[in-house]
């Protein structure tokens, strides 16, 4: 059995999608708590809410205040060959990996005021509501929350306030692979003596 919140799949497990979806959802849940500032509610009907929280950037603010949830850098890497191997099982390889990554919040707000208190309720939602759900979900923060500094941006002609929190995290997953990924993989012709450059000549 894998560990708790690990994923095992027949498909490409979602790793950076889950791990972001995995805050969001806890963000909108946690907006509408009876702890948030009543200016800065979410709601899921978009016409009654007070914050909106985005799973990407928008192509054209016209919301605000908001909160942008993105992922940053990330770190793939093994420690050394084949350590990620797990074992074969019915004809298949199972494989388990750790990615480290980085979730940005990035604030945007009209008024420094709204910015802070913004802010405030991300300190307390993250360092301390947040960790068990995110643990049972399979994700753990491997440092303190980073906090930008406070940047001031136009759209449209007004001038925005912008702040971003860096949350440094990282998941453990288990994937099982299907035998005939293998096999199509295999079938691929990687012979370096039979490549040429024709395509650059065309």
């Amino acid at each position: 059995m894998p560990a708790q919140g690990v994923s095992t799949l027949t498909s490409i497990p979602p790793l950076l999608e889950r791990g972001k979806l995995a805050f969001v959802v806890a963000l909108r849940s946690a907006f509408q708590s009876a702890v948030t500032d009543k200016n800065l509610v979410y709601d899921p009907d978009q016409s009654k809410t007070k914050l909106k929280i985005y799973t990407a950037h928008p192509l054209r603010l016209e919301f605000f205040p908001a909160i942008v949830v993105s992922n940053s850098a990330s770190d793939m890497s093994m420690s050394y060959l084949m350590d990620d191997f797990v074992e074969e099982k019915d004809g298949n390889v199972v494989y388990a990996g750790r990615l480290i990554f980085t979730l940005s919040l990035t604030i945007l707000t009209k008024s420094t005021l709204e910015r802070e208190r913004l802010v405030d309720h991300l300190i307390i939602f993250i360092r301390h509501l947040f960790r068990d759900q995110l643990h049972a979900f399979g994700i753990e923060y491997t440092r303190d929350i980073r906090i930008g500094a406070e940047t001031l941006t136009e759209v449209d002609n007004t001038p925005v306030y912008e702040q971003t929190l860096d949350i440094p995290c990282y998941m453990e997953y288990q994937a099982t692979i299907d035998q005939s990924a293998f096999e199509t993989i295999r079938a691929i012709d990687l012979d370096i003596t039979a490549l040429t450059f024709d395509a650059e000549q065309q």
